[in-house]
């Protein structure tokens, strides 16, 4: 949900005037003024998600996901919370993971959605493993979705077929 949000932009409209303050700049949004936040821009800053493109489950299991690069290896803060489960979760700074929204605005459902996501892949891929089809090159597969779902792979149908193997664990 992190790298393919399923709601892509987030829109508000200001209730009163707003400060918005980017970096050192601060402007001041009238009351009325639209506002749309890019939340996908969101996800994949660097500054908030090393290596942002990768999908990497454990950034979840340490208390600072800012800290957790899949590209390098564990520090032993990282292996030692990761073994003992003790990281509560999401461990994300606020305004860095909008997927529902956040405050008095988010999503109702969420922690039911999370919840379900959690223990079905959980029990999916306790058994098997998922692997991508035959002749499926991931990049490309990434790719193609992406530019015919407007950017979000998350769709009622495919825009293409996918083949996905679960490859049984031993």
């Amino acid at each position: 949900m992190r790298v393919f949000p399923i709601v892509l932009p987030i829109a508000r409209i200001a209730s009163g005037p707003q400060i918005l303050r980017l970096g050192s700049n601060t402007h001041l949004l009238p009351s009325g003024t639209g506002v749309v936040v890019n939340n996908t821009a969101i996800h994949h800053d660097p500054a908030s998600w090393p290596s942002p493109s990768i999908i990497e489950p454990r950034r979840w299991l340490v208390g600072d996901p800012r800290a957790f690069d899949p590209e390098n290896p564990l520090s032993l803060a990282q292996e030692a919370e990761i073994a003992e489960g003790s990281s509560q979760m999401p461990g994300h700074r606020r305004g860095t993971f909008m997927s529902f929204g956040e405050r008095p605005r988010a999503c109702l459902g969420r922690y039911f959605a999370r919840t379900e996501f959690v223990a079905f892949y959980s029990r999916l891929l306790r058994k098997y493993r998922m692997k991508l089809g035959d002749g499926m090159d991931a990049k490309e597969v990434e790719r193609t979705i992406r530019l015919r779902s407007g950017g979000s792979p998350v769709t009622l149908v495919p825009p293409e077929d996918v083949r996905i193997n679960l490859v049984e664990r031993m």
